[in-house]
């Protein structure tokens, strides 16, 4: 009996670490590796989703990242059970500095999938609207609702083959992972329907700043993200929050001391140049 508990134990062990690492498969592209994994298989809703993004480069051909639509564009996608997959989108997200490098070389960076930037249609014909939100998530969180969720990615780069003169585009795309979202309890959960009802507190827990930065809205969402604390000190989620308003006061804190520096900096600058004239 004892070792039947053990071996249990073993093989649940041993499905857990299988589950957070890449699948094992030949690469999609012949310069190049895309490997996701997630920090953990289970989130709850309202939890950001953590994964780790690792692209090999293979072979002597230089590789690189411009940052525009066809070249060096990490994308997410997103499927819920055996739903089709749609293009989870989040503006922002860059590659390292990465700039044609010869031989083999790789890079590690973590990803975050939380808030998602929905296409906006509202200007748009009904045709215009079906269009843009084709093959799309379009709900304001990448995880809405509970439930088994497969993830996987591509990236964009670009190739200079021997003596081109120019480079090629090519696309690699990743491993399929498996998460699972639960609902939460308690505080949590009074905490994610607060979420629900005002996405931009989900921006602001992601990205510490409002989605459209303009003071009185940025100082809205605070107060709310400040009221959710208060109130839920226990909370998971609002711990993250905390963490993010903390994160942000603080810059906020240095960018006016590094703004008052340089107020007196010009000061000082156009007192000397107004004593050299006299």
């Amino acid at each position: 009996m004892k070792y039947l508990r053990h071996l249990t134990l073993g093989i649940l062990i041993l499905f857990v670490t299988v589950s957070l690492l890449p699948q094992s498969r030949p690469p999609s592209n012949q310069f190049a590796d895309l490997q996701i994994s997630a920090t953990k298989t289970e989130y709850s809703l309202g939890e950001p989703v953590k994964i780790e993004r690792r692209f090999i480069k293979m072979g002597d051909a230089p590789v690189g990242f411009d940052g525009d639509d066809r070249q060096g564009r990490f994308r997410v996608f997103i499927a819920k059970a055996e739903d089709e997959f749609r293009y989870y989108r989040f503006k922002g997200w860059g590659q390292p500095g990465v700039r044609y490098s010869e031989g083999s070389g790789r890079y590690k960076t973590f990803d975050t999938i939380f808030f998602n930037s929905k296409p906006e249609t509202d200007q748009l014909s009904e045709y215009g609207r079906r269009q843009m939100e084709k093959g799309m998530i379009l709900t304001d969180y990448a995880f809405p609702e509970p439930g088994e969720y497969r993830i996987k990615a591509t990236l964009g780069f670009s190739v200079r083959r021997g003596s081109d003169r120019f480079a090629t585009t090519e696309t690699v795309e990743s491993n399929e992972i498996s998460i699972r979202v639960i609902e939460p309890e308690g505080d949590d959960l009074r905490v994610w329907k607060d979420m629900n009802s005002d996405p931009r507190i989900g921006y602001f827990m992601m990205e510490g700043e409002a989605p459209i930065r303009y003071p009185s809205i940025l100082d809205t969402v605070l107060a709310k993200v400040d009221k959710i604390v208060s109130e839920y000190p226990d909370s998971y989620l609002a711990g993250l929050m905390k963490e993010k308003a903390q994160e942000h006061r603080a810059r906020r804190e240095r960018y006016k001391r590094e703004a008052e520096r340089e107020r007196l900096k010009r000061e000082k600058e156009k007192a000397i140049s107004a004593s050299q004239k006299n």
